[in-house]
């Protein structure tokens, strides 16, 4: 049986911890999507049905958009994802309505157990 694989969107500036992450979901049946900046991410949402976003709070200056600014603007525009943030400092401005946030660095099995269980509901 085909099970159709579901999208995810990594964002985050450093391309190391964009190779990790590809590297760990590709082989879990997922399509993986990379992003260096806001820009190019909302391009890609603007072509290619994404299921997940996993966003970097901090983007550096080329990028229109914070990573919180990013999850800011796809929030308000109700787009049928599930919204994740990262960050490598405390999450003092995390976005109230932000479900989960991960602290890098952070078990990427973690990250999957949870986007598995709660992508059942998008």
């Amino acid at each position: 049986m085909d099970i159709e694989k579901k999208t995810i969107l990594f964002v985050d500036d450093m391309p190391c911890i964009l190779m990790i992450l590809e590297n760990y979901f590709e082989p879990k049946n997922w399509n993986v999507v990379l992003a260096t900046n806001s820009q190019e991410a909302i391009s890609i949402i603007n072509s290619v049905p994404v299921d997940v976003i996993v966003v970097d709070f901090v983007l550096k200056k080329d990028s229109e958009l914070s990573g919180v600014q990013l999850l800011e603007y796809l929030h308000s525009k109700k787009y049928k994802m599930l919204l994740i943030g990262m960050t490598g400092y405390a999450a003092k401005n995390k976005p109230v309505w932000l479900e989960k946030t991960f602290i890098k660095p952070f078990d990427s099995s973690d990250l999957i157990k949870y986007i598995n269980a709660k992508i059942k509901l998008f």
